[in-house]
């Protein structure tokens, strides 16, 4: 437990490598979100969605393409134990920084986009009384 708060041990510039199950569970882990990311950029292309709406899955596409992508590049850093490319600092940051990006879109989703949404039924509602 000491190691964790040493700085050698986060910064070390040839750390070990995955071991095999943590491997497989990162890539099938990173897959999904890949996965993910195709469905949100195949939903976003389909008719019947509002700007909002279409405007979130878009943002929920480029945040699962750009964690999946970057994640799966770090992983293969590490596996290759390429030097400074595959120092564990890397991932605990990948993961805040994703985890900051996701509190964003999570505040779209919770606060702007009703918001949105009670504007747009707003000009509905008064649009109907014009000819």
């Amino acid at each position: 437990m000491n190691r964790l708060i040493t700085f050698n041990f986060w910064f070390d510039i040839f750390p070990e490598p995955f071991t095999k199950w943590a491997l497989i569970a990162c890539l099938v882990i990173l897959g999904l979100i890949l996965v993910g990311a195709v469905y949100c950029f195949w939903r976003q292309s389909l008719p019947g969605l509002t700007n909002p709406v279409r405007k979130l899955i878009i943002k929920l596409g480029n945040w699962s393409l750009s964690l999946s992508l970057i994640g799966l590049a770090l992983v293969f850093f590490k596996y290759q134990m390429v030097p400074y490319f595959g120092m564990r600092i890397w991932l605990p940051l990948w993961a805040l920084i994703c985890l900051v990006w996701g509190l964003f879109i999570l505040k779209y989703w919770l606060v702007e986009m009703p918001k949105i949404m009670m504007e747009i039924e707003r000009k509905k509602s008064l649009n109907k009384y014009l000819p």
